[in-house]
C-alpha cells in the first residue's frame, strides 16, 4: 500500500499523484482519462478504462440427458448469476425445446436470436443502464395487490372460480419473472461499483432489497396456495365471513406496509403501530390453525405465513431507514 497525501487543487477541488507503475502497467500517458468510481463503502475506484455495465458474459448449456426440472434450474440460475449469453446445445426433443422456449420467455430481457436443430442461443437485450430497481418492486406489488382483490372476491362468492384462480396463476408467474430480475440486478451489482452507481444505492440497500421481493414472493405463493384451497373446497358461511374479514385486515396491512417502503416520510412509530396490528393479526390466525374443521385450519396456516413476510418486510424498511441516515 503507497500513502498519497492529499493536495488542494483551485477552490472546487483536490488531486493525488498516481503511482507511477500503476500509470504504466495501465498503459496510461500524459493527458489520458481515468474515470472515478464511489463504491458502496465510500471509496473511489480509479480505473485506467471505463468497465461497461454491458460487458459479454456467456455460458454453454448442454441439454442432452437433463430432465425438465434440471434445465429449467439451470436456466434461472445463469439468469441469476449474470450471465447475458446463453448457448443452448445438444439435441432435443419437442418437450425440452418447448420449455427452453417457455422458460427463456418468463426471464426479463431474455430472447432467442437464433434456435437451430441443435443450437439455441438466448441474449439479454435489457438496457441495464436504464434499470430502477424500486420500478421491479412496483411490478411486484401491483402484482399482489391484484391477487388480494381476485381472494377478497372469491371469498364473498364464497367459491374461487377456474377464470379467477387462472388469473392469481398470471399474477405469482409475473412476481416471479421480476423476483428473478431482482435477484440477477443484485448478482451483478453488489460487487460492481458502475452498476450501484446506475441505480443510486449502496450494497446493503441492494441486498435489502433483495430480500424485500424475497418476501414479496413468499407472500404470493401463500395467497395462490390459499386460492388452490378455497378453489377446491367450499366453506359454511359463518366461516367464510370470519376469514374474509380477517383476510380484508391482511390485505389492509399489506398495502400499509408497501406504503412505508415507498414514502420516506413514513414515520418508524408508524411501521411500529402496524407492526402490533399485524401481531394482532397473526395471533387471530394461529387460533383458527387449531380449527377442527382441516379446510380452516389450512387456509389459516398460510395467512398466518403471509403476516410473517408481511412483518419481516417492516423490519426491512425499518433497517433501510436507518441506513439512509448514515
Amino acid at each position: 500500500m503507497e500513502q498519497r497525501k492529499l493536495i488542494k487543487l483551485g477552490n472546487s477541488s483536490f488531486t493525488i499523484a498516481l503511482p507511477k507503475n500503476w500509470v504504466k502497467k495501465s498503459g496510461l500517458k500524459k493527458g489520458d482519462n481515468v474515470f472515478v468510481i464511489p463504491n458502496s463503502k465510500g471509496e473511489l475506484v480509479i480505473q485506467s478504462s471505463f468497465s461497461k455495465i454491458s460487458e459479454e458474459k456467456k455460458i454453454e448449456i448442454n441439454v442432452e440427458n437433463k430432465d425438465s426440472f434440471t434445465l429449467k434450474r439451470e436456466l434461472r440460475a445463469s439468469y441469476i448469476n449474470g450471465y447475458n449469453v446463453f448457448c443452448i446445445r445438444g439435441k432435443r426433443n419437442r418437450d425440452i425445446a418447448s420449455l427452453i422456449k417457455k422458460t427463456i420467455g418468463e426471464l426479463i430481457g431474455m430472447e432467442i436470436i437464433k434456435n437451430e436443430s441443435e443450437e439455441i442461443i438466448a441474449k439479454d437485450l435489457l438496457n441495464m443502464d436504464e434499470m430502477d430497481i424500486n420500478n421491479c418492486i412496483r411490478r411486484i406489488d401491483n402484482n399482489l395487490r391484484e391477487m388480494f382483490d381476485i381472494m377478497a372476491e372469491g371469498f364473498k362468492k364464497q367459491k374461487l372460480s377456474q377464470t379467477l384462480f387462472s388469473d392469481i396463476v398470471s399474477a405469482d408467474k409475473d412476481i416471479t419473472k421480476f423476483h428473478l430480475l431482482i435477484s440477477r440486478i443484485l448478482s451483478l451489482g453488489i460487487d460492481t461499483p458502475a452498476i450501484l452507481t446506475k441505480l443510486k444505492v449502496t450494497g446493503v440497500l441492494l441486498i435489502n432489497t433483495w430480500w424485500f421481493s424475497v418476501n414479496l414472493e413468499h407472500i404470493g405463493d401463500n395467497i395462490k396456495s390459499v386460492a388452490r384451497i378455497i378453489k377446491l373446497e367450499s366453506l359454511e358461511k359463518k366461516d367464510n365471513e370470519k376469514l374474509f374479514k380477517l383476510f380484508i385486515r391482511l390485505r389492509d396491512l399489506y398495502c400499509n406496509s408497501l406504503e412505508s417502503f415507498y414514502n420516506d416520510e413514513f414515520t418508524k412509530e408508524k411501521i411500529l403501530n402496524l407492526a402490533n396490528e399485524g401481531k394482532e393479526l397473526w395471533e387471530e390466525f394461529d387460533k383458527l390453525t387449531l380449527n377442527k374443521n382441516s379446510t380452516i385450519a389450512k387456509i389459516a396456516m398460510k395467512l398466518k405465513e403471509a403476516e410473517t413476510f408481511i412483518y419481516q418486510n417492516m423490519k426491512m424498511v425499518l433497517n433501510n431507514k436507518d441506513l439512509k441516515k448514515v
